[in-house]
């Protein structure tokens, strides 16, 4: 198991060298310090990053943005899925509302919250995230909710109604496998839409504020591309995170059954 792990972390690497080498390839031909840097100065500018608060502090912000619009999106999917599941009616009566949530433009949403909430900037950013990630995380708990052998659910249902019992141990204990994608992509999307609405909105201190004003400056985009490993890293390790979860989780288990034998 630890090779396997392993293992996708050299592929991690691999992909990584590739698309650094393809960035120097283009850096070369268009001959263009400006917009297109050597990778050697991004690197160099990107450690010179952090070592400065500011960022460390942007790229916390940044992360408890991402994790707590996903933690509402999953309370809200999960509450909508588990409805939908029980009553019909909810269910047809949220089809079409998820679907006009998915297709709506981000630019669209992002402006008109911008200015209904004018000067809550915060409240912009979590229903704009929000808004785009609970469709995604609903329709995956609703279809792992939906294959759920129903023998599981009348055992329960012999000794009580529906309740918090029936939805924490059966429930949710059986739709961890679509949990599980729903959370790797929102955690993808949910930094693309973070940093747009960060970007857009203007939002103070953090990596989207950041590299706005990166953009804007005269200096080139040396420390856009610099943000942008920031960002490729911090992804990786939020995508990684759950894996490692599940790696201790068994090894912990199985020591424990192991103390049981002997």
């Amino acid at each position: 198991m630890t090779k396997k792990y392993l293992l996708n972390i050299l592929y991690y690497i691999v992909g990584i060298i590739i698309v650094a080498l393809l960035f120097q390839v283009f850096s070369w031909i268009k001959n263009n310090e400006y917009f297109l840097p050597s990778v050697f100065s991004i690197i160099n500018n990107f450690f010179n990053l952090l070592t400065k608060g500011e960022t460390w502090i942007a790229i916390l912000l940044t992360i408890r943005n991402v994790f707590l619009s996903i933690l509402l999106s999953f309370l809200i999917a999960v509450i909508l899925a588990v409805l939908a599941t029980k009553f019909k009616v909810i269910y047809n009566i949220l089809k079409p509302l998820m679907m006009i949530f998915r297709f709506i433009p981000l630019i669209i949403i992002i402006t008109v919250l911008f200015y209904l909430f004018y000067r809550k900037e915060g409240i912009t950013l979590y229903l704009c995230v929000t808004s785009f990630l609970t469709p995604m995380i609903y329709e995956a708990i609703y279809q792992g909710i939906s294959r759920i052998d129903k023998s599981y659910i009348d055992v329960y249902k012999l000794h009580s109604s529906f309740n918090l019992k029936i939805l924490f141990r059966v429930y949710l204990p059986l739709t961890v496998g679509a949990c599980k994608a729903a959370f790797l992509n929102a955690i993808g999307l949910g930094i693309k839409i973070c940093l747009s609405v960060e970007f857009i909105c203007s939002l103070d201190k953090t990596l989207g504020y950041l590299i706005k004003n990166e953009i804007n400056s005269l200096e080139g985009y040396t420390n856009v591309y610099a943000y942008l490993i920031i960002l490729i890293i911090l992804s990786i390790i939020l995508e990684l995170l759950p894996l490692l979860v599940g790696y201790i989780y068994k090894k912990i288990k199985y020591r424990e059954r192991k103390i049981i034998l002997e």
